[in-house]
């Protein structure tokens, strides 16, 4: 290509300029200079393609010699060429394409090298990126620099501060120049820069790592200016800030200011840092943190709650017993906890905390309302009503009591159905008080969300009353899922005397019953009860022989959704898996035999049906 604009005697020493390697050695010579004027527009357009050709290639050395021909003459037309090699993997055409990029001074120029500033990962490079960057004008890198001190990543932010720190220090006001000093960990320059430094410092404490925010909680303490003070009380008081960092900041002030802070400000600081005792010493003014501390969800463990209320049991006031009490009635149904804080209270020493005892006589835990009720009887302050009398006596257990408050011992009775422990005399109370008792339990049944312990309870109360009202919903339970509660009723209604007066009762009772003979009688009004109990009870041979037995005679008579179900019915070895259970090789017993017959039988009849399994 040179050969159509230079004389071929002159060709080498052209090349020589284009390629920067001109020297007095090798001069012009015969060619005039004007004359290479006119051609030198189209031989760099040829230099920038060489150049152009050599960045791309993948030789390392190809790329070096790129790099130094674009240090040795710019040219922002082969910024794409520069870019690329900013993203190369080997260190020197890096730095060289630093080099050739610094020298633009040109706005694209500085946003490419901050770009990569956020990037890079070579310490070398970095420190050449910085140099670079305050090697041009201030005003354009300036703001580029700015915008990285905000990056989720603090690496690149410190990097910006690094950057600004060393080119544009004196142009920075105040508050950035806070920002910059935190960021590079200059916790010895921050204090002098005043309450411009507070937001900063405030973050660092928040968002670093606890070696962190203990250096800037001291700054901001040596500050000392109200609103450093301030900033730190606030952080102490938030309880949305994990803990470590609330004691950093209750060390801080404790250092500092402790001897100009207010009271309230005082039992924070001891509490959060554990000092219990000197939190009992200070009195009204820990009430409020003990109390945070009483009701913290996470982050604090009982041990340490059970502290806070050993404390606030040693301020003798009103209101730290108020809190007790409080605690005490709403917290968590933590047993062991709240028992050691009710014990804590001096409930017979102060008349205003009987209202708290009453109260607890209606309690979610049973052993919270027996206490209470033997505080209730060991004082002789307060009265009570007819209803909470009969919780008294119900706590106490005094079912003769109990009984003789008639219908208003019906809601407290029917309260403590739940408890396991007191279950079963509650019931039989609830049937001794007559018609009310008896509906308040046959209700129980009819409830859906009744708990399947509490209606086991009462049908056997019922049963054992003997009360033909409770037939009813005795009746609805051989409908329940769970075949206990089938059962019990079952068991419940034979006891009562009740006899079927339907077909389908009657085989229900049978099967419940077990009684096989008269189940085959009953015929298909048995196939459900049959198909429920074979579901529940996978190891019952004697109901899946039944229901095989059904289907060899009355198949075209069984529903659509019965027959889906025993197309679908489990085996023993479904039974065994569940259980845990290993048979080791052994044959299949007869249910398991009965179990394939039923499948097969409802699939035939399925299909005879047009229907496909």
């Amino acid at each position: 290509m040179l050969r159509d604009y230079i004389a071929v005697d002159d060709r080498r020493r052209v090349c020589s300029v284009l390629l920067g390697k001109e020297t007095a050695a090798t001069p012009f010579g015969r060619t005039q200079r004007s004359r290479f004027d006119r051609k030198f527009s189209t031989m760099a357009k040829i230099q920038d393609w060489y150049v152009k050709m050599r960045a791309q290639s993948s030789k390392q050395a190809t790329k070096l010699r790129a790099v130094n021909q674009l240090c040795a003459r710019p040219n922002p037309a082969l910024m794409p060429e520069l870019r690329r090699l900013l993203d190369d993997p080997d260190a020197e055409v890096r730095r060289g394409a630093v080099q050739a990029l610094s020298q633009m001074q040109s706005n694209v120029a500085i946003k490419v090298l901050v770009k990569r500033l956020s990037q890079e990962t070579d310490a070398g490079i970095i420190e050449e990126l910085i140099q670079g960057l305050g090697s041009m004008t201030i005003e354009s890198v300036l703001p580029m620099l700015l915008s990285l001190l905000g990056a989720e990543d603090l690496t690149v932010r410190q990097r910006a501060a690094s950057a600004l720190s060393r080119i544009a220090w004196t142009s920075l006001a105040d508050d950035q120049k806070a920002r910059i000093a935190v960021l590079l960990g200059n916790w010895e320059q921050v204090p002098a820069l005043g309450a411009k430094a507070i937001p900063a410092i405030t973050t660092a404490i928040l968002d670093g790592t606890q070696h962190t925010a203990r250096l800037a909680a001291e700054s901001l303490a040596k500050i000392g200016t109200p609103d450093a003070v301030c900033s730190l009380t606030n952080i102490l008081l938030e309880n949305s800030v994990e803990m470590p960092y609330r004691k950093i900041a209750a060390w801080a002030l404790q250092k500092h200011h402790w001897d100009s802070l207010p009271e309230q400000t005082l039992g924070y600081i001891v509490v959060i840092n554990s000092d219990w005792d000197r939190a009992a010493r200070i009195g009204s003014a820990a009430i409020p943190a003990l109390q945070v501390v009483l009701h913290a969800s996470d982050g604090i463990d009982d041990s340490e709650k059970a502290k806070a209320a050993k404390a606030l049991s040693q301020i003798d006031q009103v209101e730290a017993r108020r809190v007790l009490c409080e605690f005490v009635l709403e917290c968590s149904p933590d047993f062991v906890l709240r028992e050691l804080v009710f014990r804590l209270i001096p409930w017979n020493e102060d008349p205003h905390l009987h209202d708290y005892l009453v109260k607890l006589l209606g309690d979610s835990t049973w052993r919270i309302r027996q206490i209470a009720a033997l505080e209730i009887s060991e004082s002789s302050q307060g009265s009570l009503s007819a209803e909470n009398q009969a919780r008294h006596a119900i706590a106490r257990e005094d079912w003769d009591a109990v009984s003789q408050f008639g219908a208003t011992a019906v809601e407290p009775l029917m309260e403590c159905l739940r408890f396991h422990s007191c279950a079963n005399n509650v019931a039989k109370t609830l049937c001794n008080l007559g018609e009310q008792g008896v509906e308040a339990l046959a209700e129980t049944l009819r409830n859906p969300g009744t708990d399947a312990a509490s209606r086991e309870v009462a049908v056997m109360a019922l049963a054992n009353a003997g009360d033909t009202r409770a037939i009813d919903p005795l009746v609805e339970l051989l409908r329940d899922d769970d075949m206990i509660i089938r059962q019990t009723a079952a068991w419940a209604l034979e006891r009562i005397g009740w006899q079927p007066n339907d077909a389908w009762s009657k085989a229900v009772i049978t099967v419940m019953n077990h009684d096989w003979a008269e189940v085959e009688k009953a015929g298909m009004a048995s196939m459900e009860p049959l198909l429920t109990l074979a579901q529940q009870e996978l190891d019952c041979d004697e109901a899946r022989g039944c229901l095989k037995g059904l289907l060899e005679r009355s198949a075209p008579r069984a529903s659509l959704t019965q027959l889906k179900a025993l197309a679908a019915l489990p085996d023993l070895a479904a039974y065994s898996q569940m259980a845990g259970i290993t048979t080791y090789g052994e044959p299949p017993p007869a249910g398991d035999k009965n179990t394939e017959n039923i499948r097969t039988l409802a699939k035939r009849e399925l299909y005879r049906r047009g229907i496909l399994c």
